[in-house]
């Protein structure tokens, strides 16, 4: 069956989506170090507020892809998420930093609210953002390859530019108004006009291709409900195994970055985080060059084996950490470089796995719930964020952490444990299940997709002799 190939507009207007996306996260990479150096609040009390957050927000987010669904709006399937949502988050990043005195209590349920208001709406942008994708590429998995690369190198340009920025900017801000407390709002809402900036570009990709809904056949629409997504999961053998590996990769990558800041400012002594910024921006600058070497490679493997190796390479990373990071910073960047590129092996190809997933539940059972197994492409993550997310919190409160301790050996043992030990047994649990229970390779791919296109297009052709 011929394909169109992917243009060059639309190749470099999907990846300026998430590159101006990944300004706009900024001031999030803050968030912890606003709560608990300058707010004062607990690490084990913060997990515990953002541990509720991360719960409602998985329960929310898991019916996000039956939503999507089973809407009818006039103007299409995915634009009309798009707009509205854009204002949602600006305001949920402006209330994450509120500078105001507010009782614990209050300070809680306003985190929480804020956390859902970015997070609970981002989920429904991301799940969007897969669609579209599906849209340009149509069934050719070469168009899905550069669509996803192009846009992890773009984004990674992007993350170049905010490692080396990001810190200087808020030193800066707060020597102008005299607290870095007040700097974050500022900074929170100058950096949040670029999600405003993002989801208008990524919809004025989508629009000529969100084709408007016809209202006369809204009653004829599936209504997906919670037990459809769950029927969806679970005659899914390949999408368990994917979320579960998916999860368990996740949780390492979490868990660490929830400390990473203290390891800067308590372990390394760097309490401006001037450290951090260079440090951020060697790593970031050298996984620019990964994203164009990894994926090469990647392609060579196939991404199974991409997977499997980029995975079980990260859990080596994180082994070293535990052993030859602590008080070495030159010798954590050369880890973290060489992390960087073991992901770079498979990360670019990451929303076709589960588009991968969702065609062969539509080919194995002939009920095509692929936008709905393209919204689960955010429940690792969700699951992770609050479990790893939380996990590293209450790794601090555990080992001892106070703000404004005395570091003692005995705390950096304890501490670089933590920051390496369950990254790595979660990342060598996610590459094993990979390479033994995950099924789909380059082949099966490619075989889902064509033959499950061939049967859109003749049911299509039935629904029309129909009317």
């Amino acid at each position: 069956m011929e394909t169109k190939t992917v243009t060059r507009k639309e190749l470099t207007g999907y990846a300026s989506f998430g590159a101006i996306l990944a300004l706009g996260m900024v001031p999030l990479q803050f968030l912890n170090i606003f709560l608990t150096e300058d707010l004062k609040i607990t690490a084990g009390t913060l997990g515990t507020i953002l541990l509720a957050a991360r719960v409602i927000d998985f329960l929310i987010s898991f019916s996000v892809g039956g939503i999507i669904e089973s809407a009818n709006f006039r103007s299409g399937k995915y634009t009309p998420w798009l707009g509205l949502p854009r204002f949602i988050i600006y305001t949920g990043l402006i209330l994450s930093f509120l500078p105001l005195p507010l009782p614990l209590f209050v300070r809680a349920i306003l985190v929480i609210v804020a956390y859902l208001m970015v997070n609970t709406t981002q989920s429904f942008v991301t799940t969007v953002q897969y669609g579209v994708l599906s849209l340009l590429s149509g069934p050719s998995i070469d168009n899905r390859n550069r669509l996803a690369i192009a846009a992890v190198r773009l984004t990674t340009v992007a993350t170049v530019l905010t490692a080396s920025t990001s810190a200087p900017v808020r030193n800066a801000v707060a020597g102008i108004v005299g607290s870095t407390r007040s700097a974050y709002i500022i900074i929170a809402a100058a950096y949040g006009l670029f999600y405003i900036a993002a989801l208008s570009m990524l919809s004025r990709v989508a629009k000529p291709y969100d084709q408007p809904n016809d209202p006369s056949r809204a009653a004829a629409r599936p209504k997906i409900t919670v037990k459809d997504m769950i029927r969806c999961v679970v005659t899914n053998k390949q999408l368990i195994i994917y979320l579960i590996s998916g999860t368990l990769y996740f949780i390492g990558l979490f868990s660490p970055l929830q400390m990473v800041a203290y390891y800067y400012i308590y372990i390394l002594h760097d309490p401006k985080l001037l450290l951090m910024a260079a440090a951020t921006t060697i790593t970031t600058l050298f996984s620019l060059v990964s994203t164009m070497i990894g994926p090469k490679i990647g392609l060579r493997l196939g991404r199974k084996k991409a997977r499997f190796t980029g995975q079980f390479l990260a859990g080596i990373s994180a082994v070293c950490i535990i052993f030859f990071a602590a008080h070495h910073v030159a010798v954590y960047i050369a880890i973290m470089c060489f992390s960087g590129l073991s992901a770079a092996l498979y990360s670019g190809f990451g929303v076709s796995y589960i588009i991968d997933c969702g065609e062969y539940g539509y080919w194995k059972t002939g009920i095509d719930n692929r936008i709905v197994t393209n919204s689960l492409m955010n429940i690792p993550m969700k699951v992770s964020q609050f479990v790893g997310g939380s996990l590293g919190l209450y790794g601090l409160a555990l080992i001892g952490w106070k703000t404004g301790m005395e570091v003692t050996p005995e705390f950096t043992r304890k501490f670089m444990l933590l920051l390496g030990g369950l990254p790595a047994v979660c990342y060598f649990c996610a590459s094993f299940m990979t390479l033994f229970l995950y099924k789909i390779d380059d082949r099966e791919a490619a075989l889902y997709a064509r033959e499950n296109a061939e049967r859109a297009k003749a049911r299509a052709a039935g629904q029309e002799a129909a009317t």
